[in-house]
């Protein structure tokens, strides 16, 4: 009885901990996806550009590298606790600077900071989520922290988008509403016990390290080509989502920004689960292939205003990016030591997020000269090349 009652109440504090990183994790998210909605806003109300909103995009993305690179491992020799404490800090600091939006200065300044506060949620705030995860069932703190980016960027776009269209003084409201849902998952956190205790090395941490091991760098450069291609396009849901919303596919409604970015993100959870079916090489093979016909069929209907085949090919182009880059993952960590895993990852996802990053600045700058069913040819180009690459090379990995 007595030992009965001393693990419960280890249990209790160990839960709590669990629920504040996984809703700060969560919560995370929700915030890098709430401005969306208002970026046609800012274009109708401040003269912000396609371009700038590509700016905006790639100063994200580079936040996020930027944590990614230099701060993913502060975690092991700072602790859980504090670190994920910043990371709500971060975000709530890129909110406040979103809350005035006159120019685009700001808005790059706000994106940049969320970025580095998602880099530092897929760091230190997922491992955290992993310290305290129950042992029981096995696949909880996996399925938290690989689909958390996709379930809380939906939450954040399709809550906004409503806050947008039918809230008071949308501009500020959204933020508000942001800034509160991270001061309570702050307050779980304070609340909450560390899991990972503080050891030294904190500066030698701060230097990058990407590694990969022998058995797997033969699989980088076609997963790497996927990894870009498939989150090119992603990204550019982003930047070039509002004015495909509202410019070729004829709605002002901030939610509709929200359901055109869903219809890229939800579908990637199902080609996820789809990938585990299939050997590595054969699912990227599969994936990169529909990824393909998905890009083809986005380029199609966004020329002829078709707003129903975008949503479905962007559907099919979403799972497509799920399966090839889900795969592609496991092939780089099948055999890997789990002293490697920490530098492999970082290598996966540096590759992912400058693959976002760099070919949006670029097509941004292009909008300013061509139309965006031309500018699309280009991640159609893009996908091609990355299925022609895929089909020759892919492998599985071979494990002695």
């Amino acid at each position: 009885m007595g030992q009965h009652v001393a693990g419960a109440r280890h249990q209790r504090p160990q839960g709590l901990a669990f629920v504040a990183a996984t809703l700060a994790l969560v919560t995370s998210f929700v915030a890098a996806a709430a401005p969306l909605p208002l970026y046609n806003t800012y274009r109708a109300e401040n003269g912000v550009t396609t371009a700038d909103l590509s700016l905006a995009v790639g100063l994200y993305f580079l936040g996020t590298i930027a944590a990614l690179l230099f701060l993913g491992r502060l975690s092991t020799y700072l602790g859980r606790r504090p670190l994920t404490i910043a990371t709500l800090l971060v975000v709530m600091a890129g909110c406040v600077v979103l809350l005035r939006v006159e120019s685009v200065a700001p808005l790059v300044l706000g994106r940049f900071l969320m970025g580095v506060g998602s880099g530092l949620a897929s760091s230190a705030v997922m491992a955290y989520v992993v310290d305290a995860a129950p042992a029981r069932p096995p696949w909880l703190a996996t399925l938290i922290t690989s689909q958390s980016s996709n379930v809380g960027m939906t939450l954040g776009a399709f809550g906004s988008g409503a806050l947008v269209d039918l809230g008071p003084a949308p501009r500020t409201t959204v933020y508000f509403a942001v800034i509160v849902l991270l001061g309570v998952s702050l307050v779980l956190v304070l609340l909450a016990p560390e899991t990972h205790p503080r050891t030294p090395g904190v500066l030698a941490s701060l230097r990058p390290r990407l590694a990969l091991p022998p058995h797997v760098r033969r699989l980088m450069p076609v997963a790497a080509t996927t990894f870009m291609s498939t989150w090119a396009l992603g990204a550019a849901y982003q930047s070039l989502g509002p004015s495909i919303t509202k410019d070729y596919l004829h709605t002002d409604k901030a939610l509709g920004m929200a359901l055109v970015f869903s219809s890229f993100m939800v579908p990637g959870i199902l080609g996820a689960r789809l990938g585990s079916r299939f050997l590595p090489a054969t699912a990227q093979r599969i994936g990169i292939t529909g990824f393909l016909v998905g890009a083809v069929g986005l380029w199609a209907s966004l020329s002829g205003g078709a707003m129903i085949g975008f949503l479905l090919f962007g559907a099919l182009a979403g799972c497509s990016q799920g399966l090839t880059v889900t795969s592609g993952i496991r092939g780089l960590l099948q055999g890997t030591a789990p002293s490697e895993r920490a530098g492999v990852l970082a290598a996966i996802y540096v590759t992912c997020y400058l693959g976002a990053m760099v070919p949006n600045l670029v097509i941004g700058q292009l909008t300013r000269t061509f139309t965006l069913p031309q500018v699309m040819t280009g991640f159609v180009a893009m996908s091609a090349v990355a299925a022609v690459i895929t089909w020759l090379w892919a492998r599985n990995p071979s494990v002695t």
